[in-house]
């Protein structure tokens, strides 16, 4: 079935149909497929492939990414831009309003001090637990807020050693963020700063 509008598009899913979507009246097009779907992407698309269980067929021209993110937060920092100064890594947490983690109402992140893991477990195989977790950008913070908080939570800027940093490679549900044993919290930011790229 051949859809050019989201109305064909919500009724070709709502009933199950083959869908191939046609963009090029407008250049560009967005498409997330679930369960069993088929997608045709053309010469001179991008496709992000998530899983070894697609099975992608694509022309001379199209470029297939299948993310693969480093072991080492090092490398994870390159690959974020993020650089490393002094050993120190700069990175971005969204807690309560009263400063403690939303995750345990507990670990306190207030400006000026440093906030601890109490659980830390450096070696973990699994991408959550036993650290705090830190993430990459202003919203890559917020996107961890639970939807009640979101009018009152707090965003912080925060440092930590590389050293004391752990990232999960491959395919993370989370890629946006790291895992470490400590922070020092630097600066509190308005809830929906995000900053210029460089070069801007």
């Amino acid at each position: 079935m051949l859809v050019r509008t989201q109305k064909e598009l919500d009724e070709a899913i709502r009933v199950g149909k083959w869908i191939e979507v046609d963009s090029t009246w407008k250049g560009n097009s967005h498409v997330v497929a679930w369960g069993n779907s088929h997608v045709e992407a053309r010469d001179f698309t991008t496709i992000i492939k998530y899983s070894d269980d697609v099975k992608i067929r694509s022309g001379s021209k199209a470029t297939v990414i299948a993310p693969d993110y480093p072991s080492d937060p090092t490398e994870w920092a390159r690959l974020k831009g993020i650089p490393i100064r002094h050993g120190r890594i700069t990175l971005w947490k969204a807690v309560r309003e009263d400063y403690t983690a939303f995750h345990d109402a507990k670990t306190l992140y207030e400006v000026g001090n440093t906030a601890e893991a109490p659980d830390w477990e450096p070696n973990l195989g699994v991408e959550c637990g036993f650290a705090l977790h830190l993430a990459d950008s202003p919203s890559g913070a917020r996107y961890f807020v639970p939807a009640e908080a979101r009018d009152s939570f707090r965003l912080l800027k925060v440092s930590a050693a590389i050293e004391d940093c752990r990232c999960f490679p491959g395919l993370p549900d989370y890629p946006m963020k790291l895992r470490a044993r400590a922070c020092r919290v630097l600066r509190e930011y308005p809830r929906d700063f995000e900053p210029v790229p460089r070069g801007w």
